[in-house]
């Protein structure tokens, strides 16, 4: 379907999409999509639309204004929009963009994080070209006789897995991989906050905030979930007690153990050894 908005050039186009109800409670879809050419005519002002939008620009940029903040998305940036803010964006030279609108498959919890990680909306993919293939992928998908749904869906999760594991992130977590080393060498001993602080030199807020921020959880959910991981691997491959796991992974009581591991698992440690794999 050809555009007549102004500023939408030939061969730009727009299609719609019409998920199954399946889609609609289970994956990621889109709803509407398209590829823009446009010159520095282009204006869009939104105030409300109950969807969320992916722009990848190809060539050119765009630029945006949301919440009373303006920035410019460059080309092999993306941007990452709830389109229920009231939004501005317009064009200022020939541009290029692939975009479409989605929902589905908790997008609101996956958008945020990604937010909070970068603190943008507009974000820089480590593979800009991956992005750009998934994008046509994804099209040519919708495009086909049959639409295959899976499919569809699968090519927007690589796009946010895509941007999730950008060279900002990988740069990031590696000002923690000593903590990480740290709490691996030594699960079972008492580990304390500041005993991490001090090896990467960080204030005590900044720290937990920033590491929660890259590795995706605070330090001592970091702690806990890896003794229990071990705890695992010891109730499935040894003989030792209850008790002595709970020792060797560094829990001060074989009760603090089991209710960790309760709540993590749904299920006792003896029920957990009781499973056959």
């Amino acid at each position: 379907m050809k555009m007549q908005s102004a500023g939408v050039l030939t061969p730009s186009f727009i299609d719609f999409a019409i998920p199954s109800s399946f889609a609609r409670e289970t994956l990621y879809y889109p709803i509407e999509y398209g590829k823009f050419f446009c010159d520095s005519s282009y204006y869009i002002e939104r105030n409300y639309l109950d969807q969320y939008a992916l722009v990848f620009v190809c060539s050119g940029s765009l630029n945006i204004r949301l919440e009373g903040r303006e920035g410019k998305v460059e080309k092999n940036q993306v941007i990452l929009l709830d389109c229920r803010v009231p939004q501005t964006y317009w064009c200022t030279e020939e541009t290029e963009f692939l975009w479409f609108h989605f929902d589905g498959c908790n997008t609101a919890g996956y958008t945020k994080f990604l937010w909070d990680k970068f603190g943008s909306t507009i974000l820089t993919p480590e593979d800009p070209e991956q992005i750009e293939k998934c994008f046509e992928q994804m099209f040519y998908y919708l495009k086909s006789d049959t639409i295959n749904e899976h499919m569809i869906s699968l090519q927007i999760s690589q796009i946010l897995a895509n941007l999730a594991s950008s060279e900002s992130t990988v740069v990031g977590s590696k000002v923690f991989n000593p903590v990480i080393h740290h709490i691996r060498e030594h699960f079972d001993e008492e580990i304390m906050l500041d005993d991490l602080m001090e090896i990467c030199g960080l204030s005590k807020s900044y720290f937990i905030r920033e590491f929660k921020k890259q590795v995706g959880s605070t330090p001592h959910e970091y702690l806990l979930a890896y003794r229990l991981r071990q705890a695992k691997q010891m109730l499935q491959i040894s003989a030792q007690s209850i008790e002595e796991i709970a020792e060797a992974c560094g829990f001060n009581s074989t009760s603090h153990f089991a209710r960790a591991f309760k709540k993590e698992n749904q299920m006792t440690p003896t029920d957990f050894r009781n499973i056959q794999f």
